[in-house]
């Protein structure tokens, strides 16, 4: 049976591990030590693991353990903000996370969480780690497939352009402000008061998410494991579309959900209890 106890998120541990290039990375254990299974959660480019303090709390309610990486170059990890030389260095720090968590006493069945960008490491992740097979689930929270306005022939463009000009940083405020990401003023508010959160982004970072993007459609028979897309309906970062096309191409068990209205980020929503409850609907039958 399982325990009844209210569990707060005060209880959080923050522990440091190596990645990839002798590089010190961060993440967040909620440990639950009535656990049923665990998951491990990817956050969204220029955020960290502590923006998911809440649905940390909602599942620890549900009997889960939750680890949550901060990604290389965001959070308290280290690496030029919001920067990336090769997409597999956000594959290889998530499986060192996994190796972590292991360590840490988590037990399966283990679950994968990821948005927006997250989710397109989530992705790539299992179309490629041979660590793919300890998972059971998978939950995807507006999936960075493509940049909301952007067409395939732009992207395309951008991808030419990338290749030829030298790494440098460009300001992204006015495209990652709290208004854009969601409707709830005091999300906005936190957002803006995180000394954590770098909104920029980098020539580099655009070139290694468009390959990876590219081969995230390309490898999707590679998944193995049922997946659910949470999608907002009026997303203004990534492009619903490209979500609604991956998920025509997935095989086996799989789920799309559109929430209508939302904005980006779907669990800082002012309905967000409608997406996590929706969430845990998906993941529930993973721990039979």
């Amino acid at each position: 049976m399982i325990s009844q106890k209210s569990y707060s998120v005060s209880s959080e541990e923050l522990f440091q591990f190596q990645g990839p290039n002798h590089s010190k990375l961060s993440a967040r254990h909620w440990r639950n030590e009535n656990a049923r299974g665990t998951l491990i959660g990817v956050h969204g480019y220029s955020e960290h693991s502590g923006c998911y303090s809440h649905f940390a709390d909602f599942l620890l309610s549900k009997g889960l353990d939750i680890v949550w990486i901060d990604l290389p170059g965001h959070g308290l990890s280290e690496g030029k903000r919001s920067d990336i030389d090769d997409f597999e260095d956000y594959i290889r720090s998530l499986e060192l996370c996994i190796d972590e968590a292991s360590k840490r006493g988590c037990r399966g069945p283990f679950f994968l969480f990821g948005h927006s960008l997250g989710g397109l490491i989530s992705i790539r992740f299992l179309e490629t780690s041979r660590k793919a097979a300890l998972f059971n689930r998978l939950v995807l929270s507006s999936p960075f497939l493509g940049i909301s306005g952007y067409s395939r022939t732009r992207l395309y463009l951008l991808k030419l352009l990338t290749a030829a000009l030298p790494n440098f940083t460009l300001p992204a405020e006015g495209n990652l402000t709290g208004s854009s990401l969601t409707h709830d003023e005091k999300i906005i508010a936190r957002r803006a008061a995180d000394p954590l959160i770098k909104s920029c982004v980098t020539i580099h970072f655009l070139r290694e998410f468009l390959k990876a993007r590219n081969f995230a459609f390309e490898q999707s028979k590679n998944i193995k494991i049922p997946i659910a897309i949470f999608q907002a309906g009026d997303d203004k970062i990534t492009q619903r579309s490209e979500a609604e096309i991956f998920y025509s191409q997935l095989e086996g068990s799989k789920e799309l959900k559109i929430y209508e209205g939302f904005y980006h980020e779907i669990l800082n929503e002012i309905n967000r209890a409608l997406v996590m409850d929706d969430m845990w609907k998906w993941i529930e039958p993973g721990l039979k």
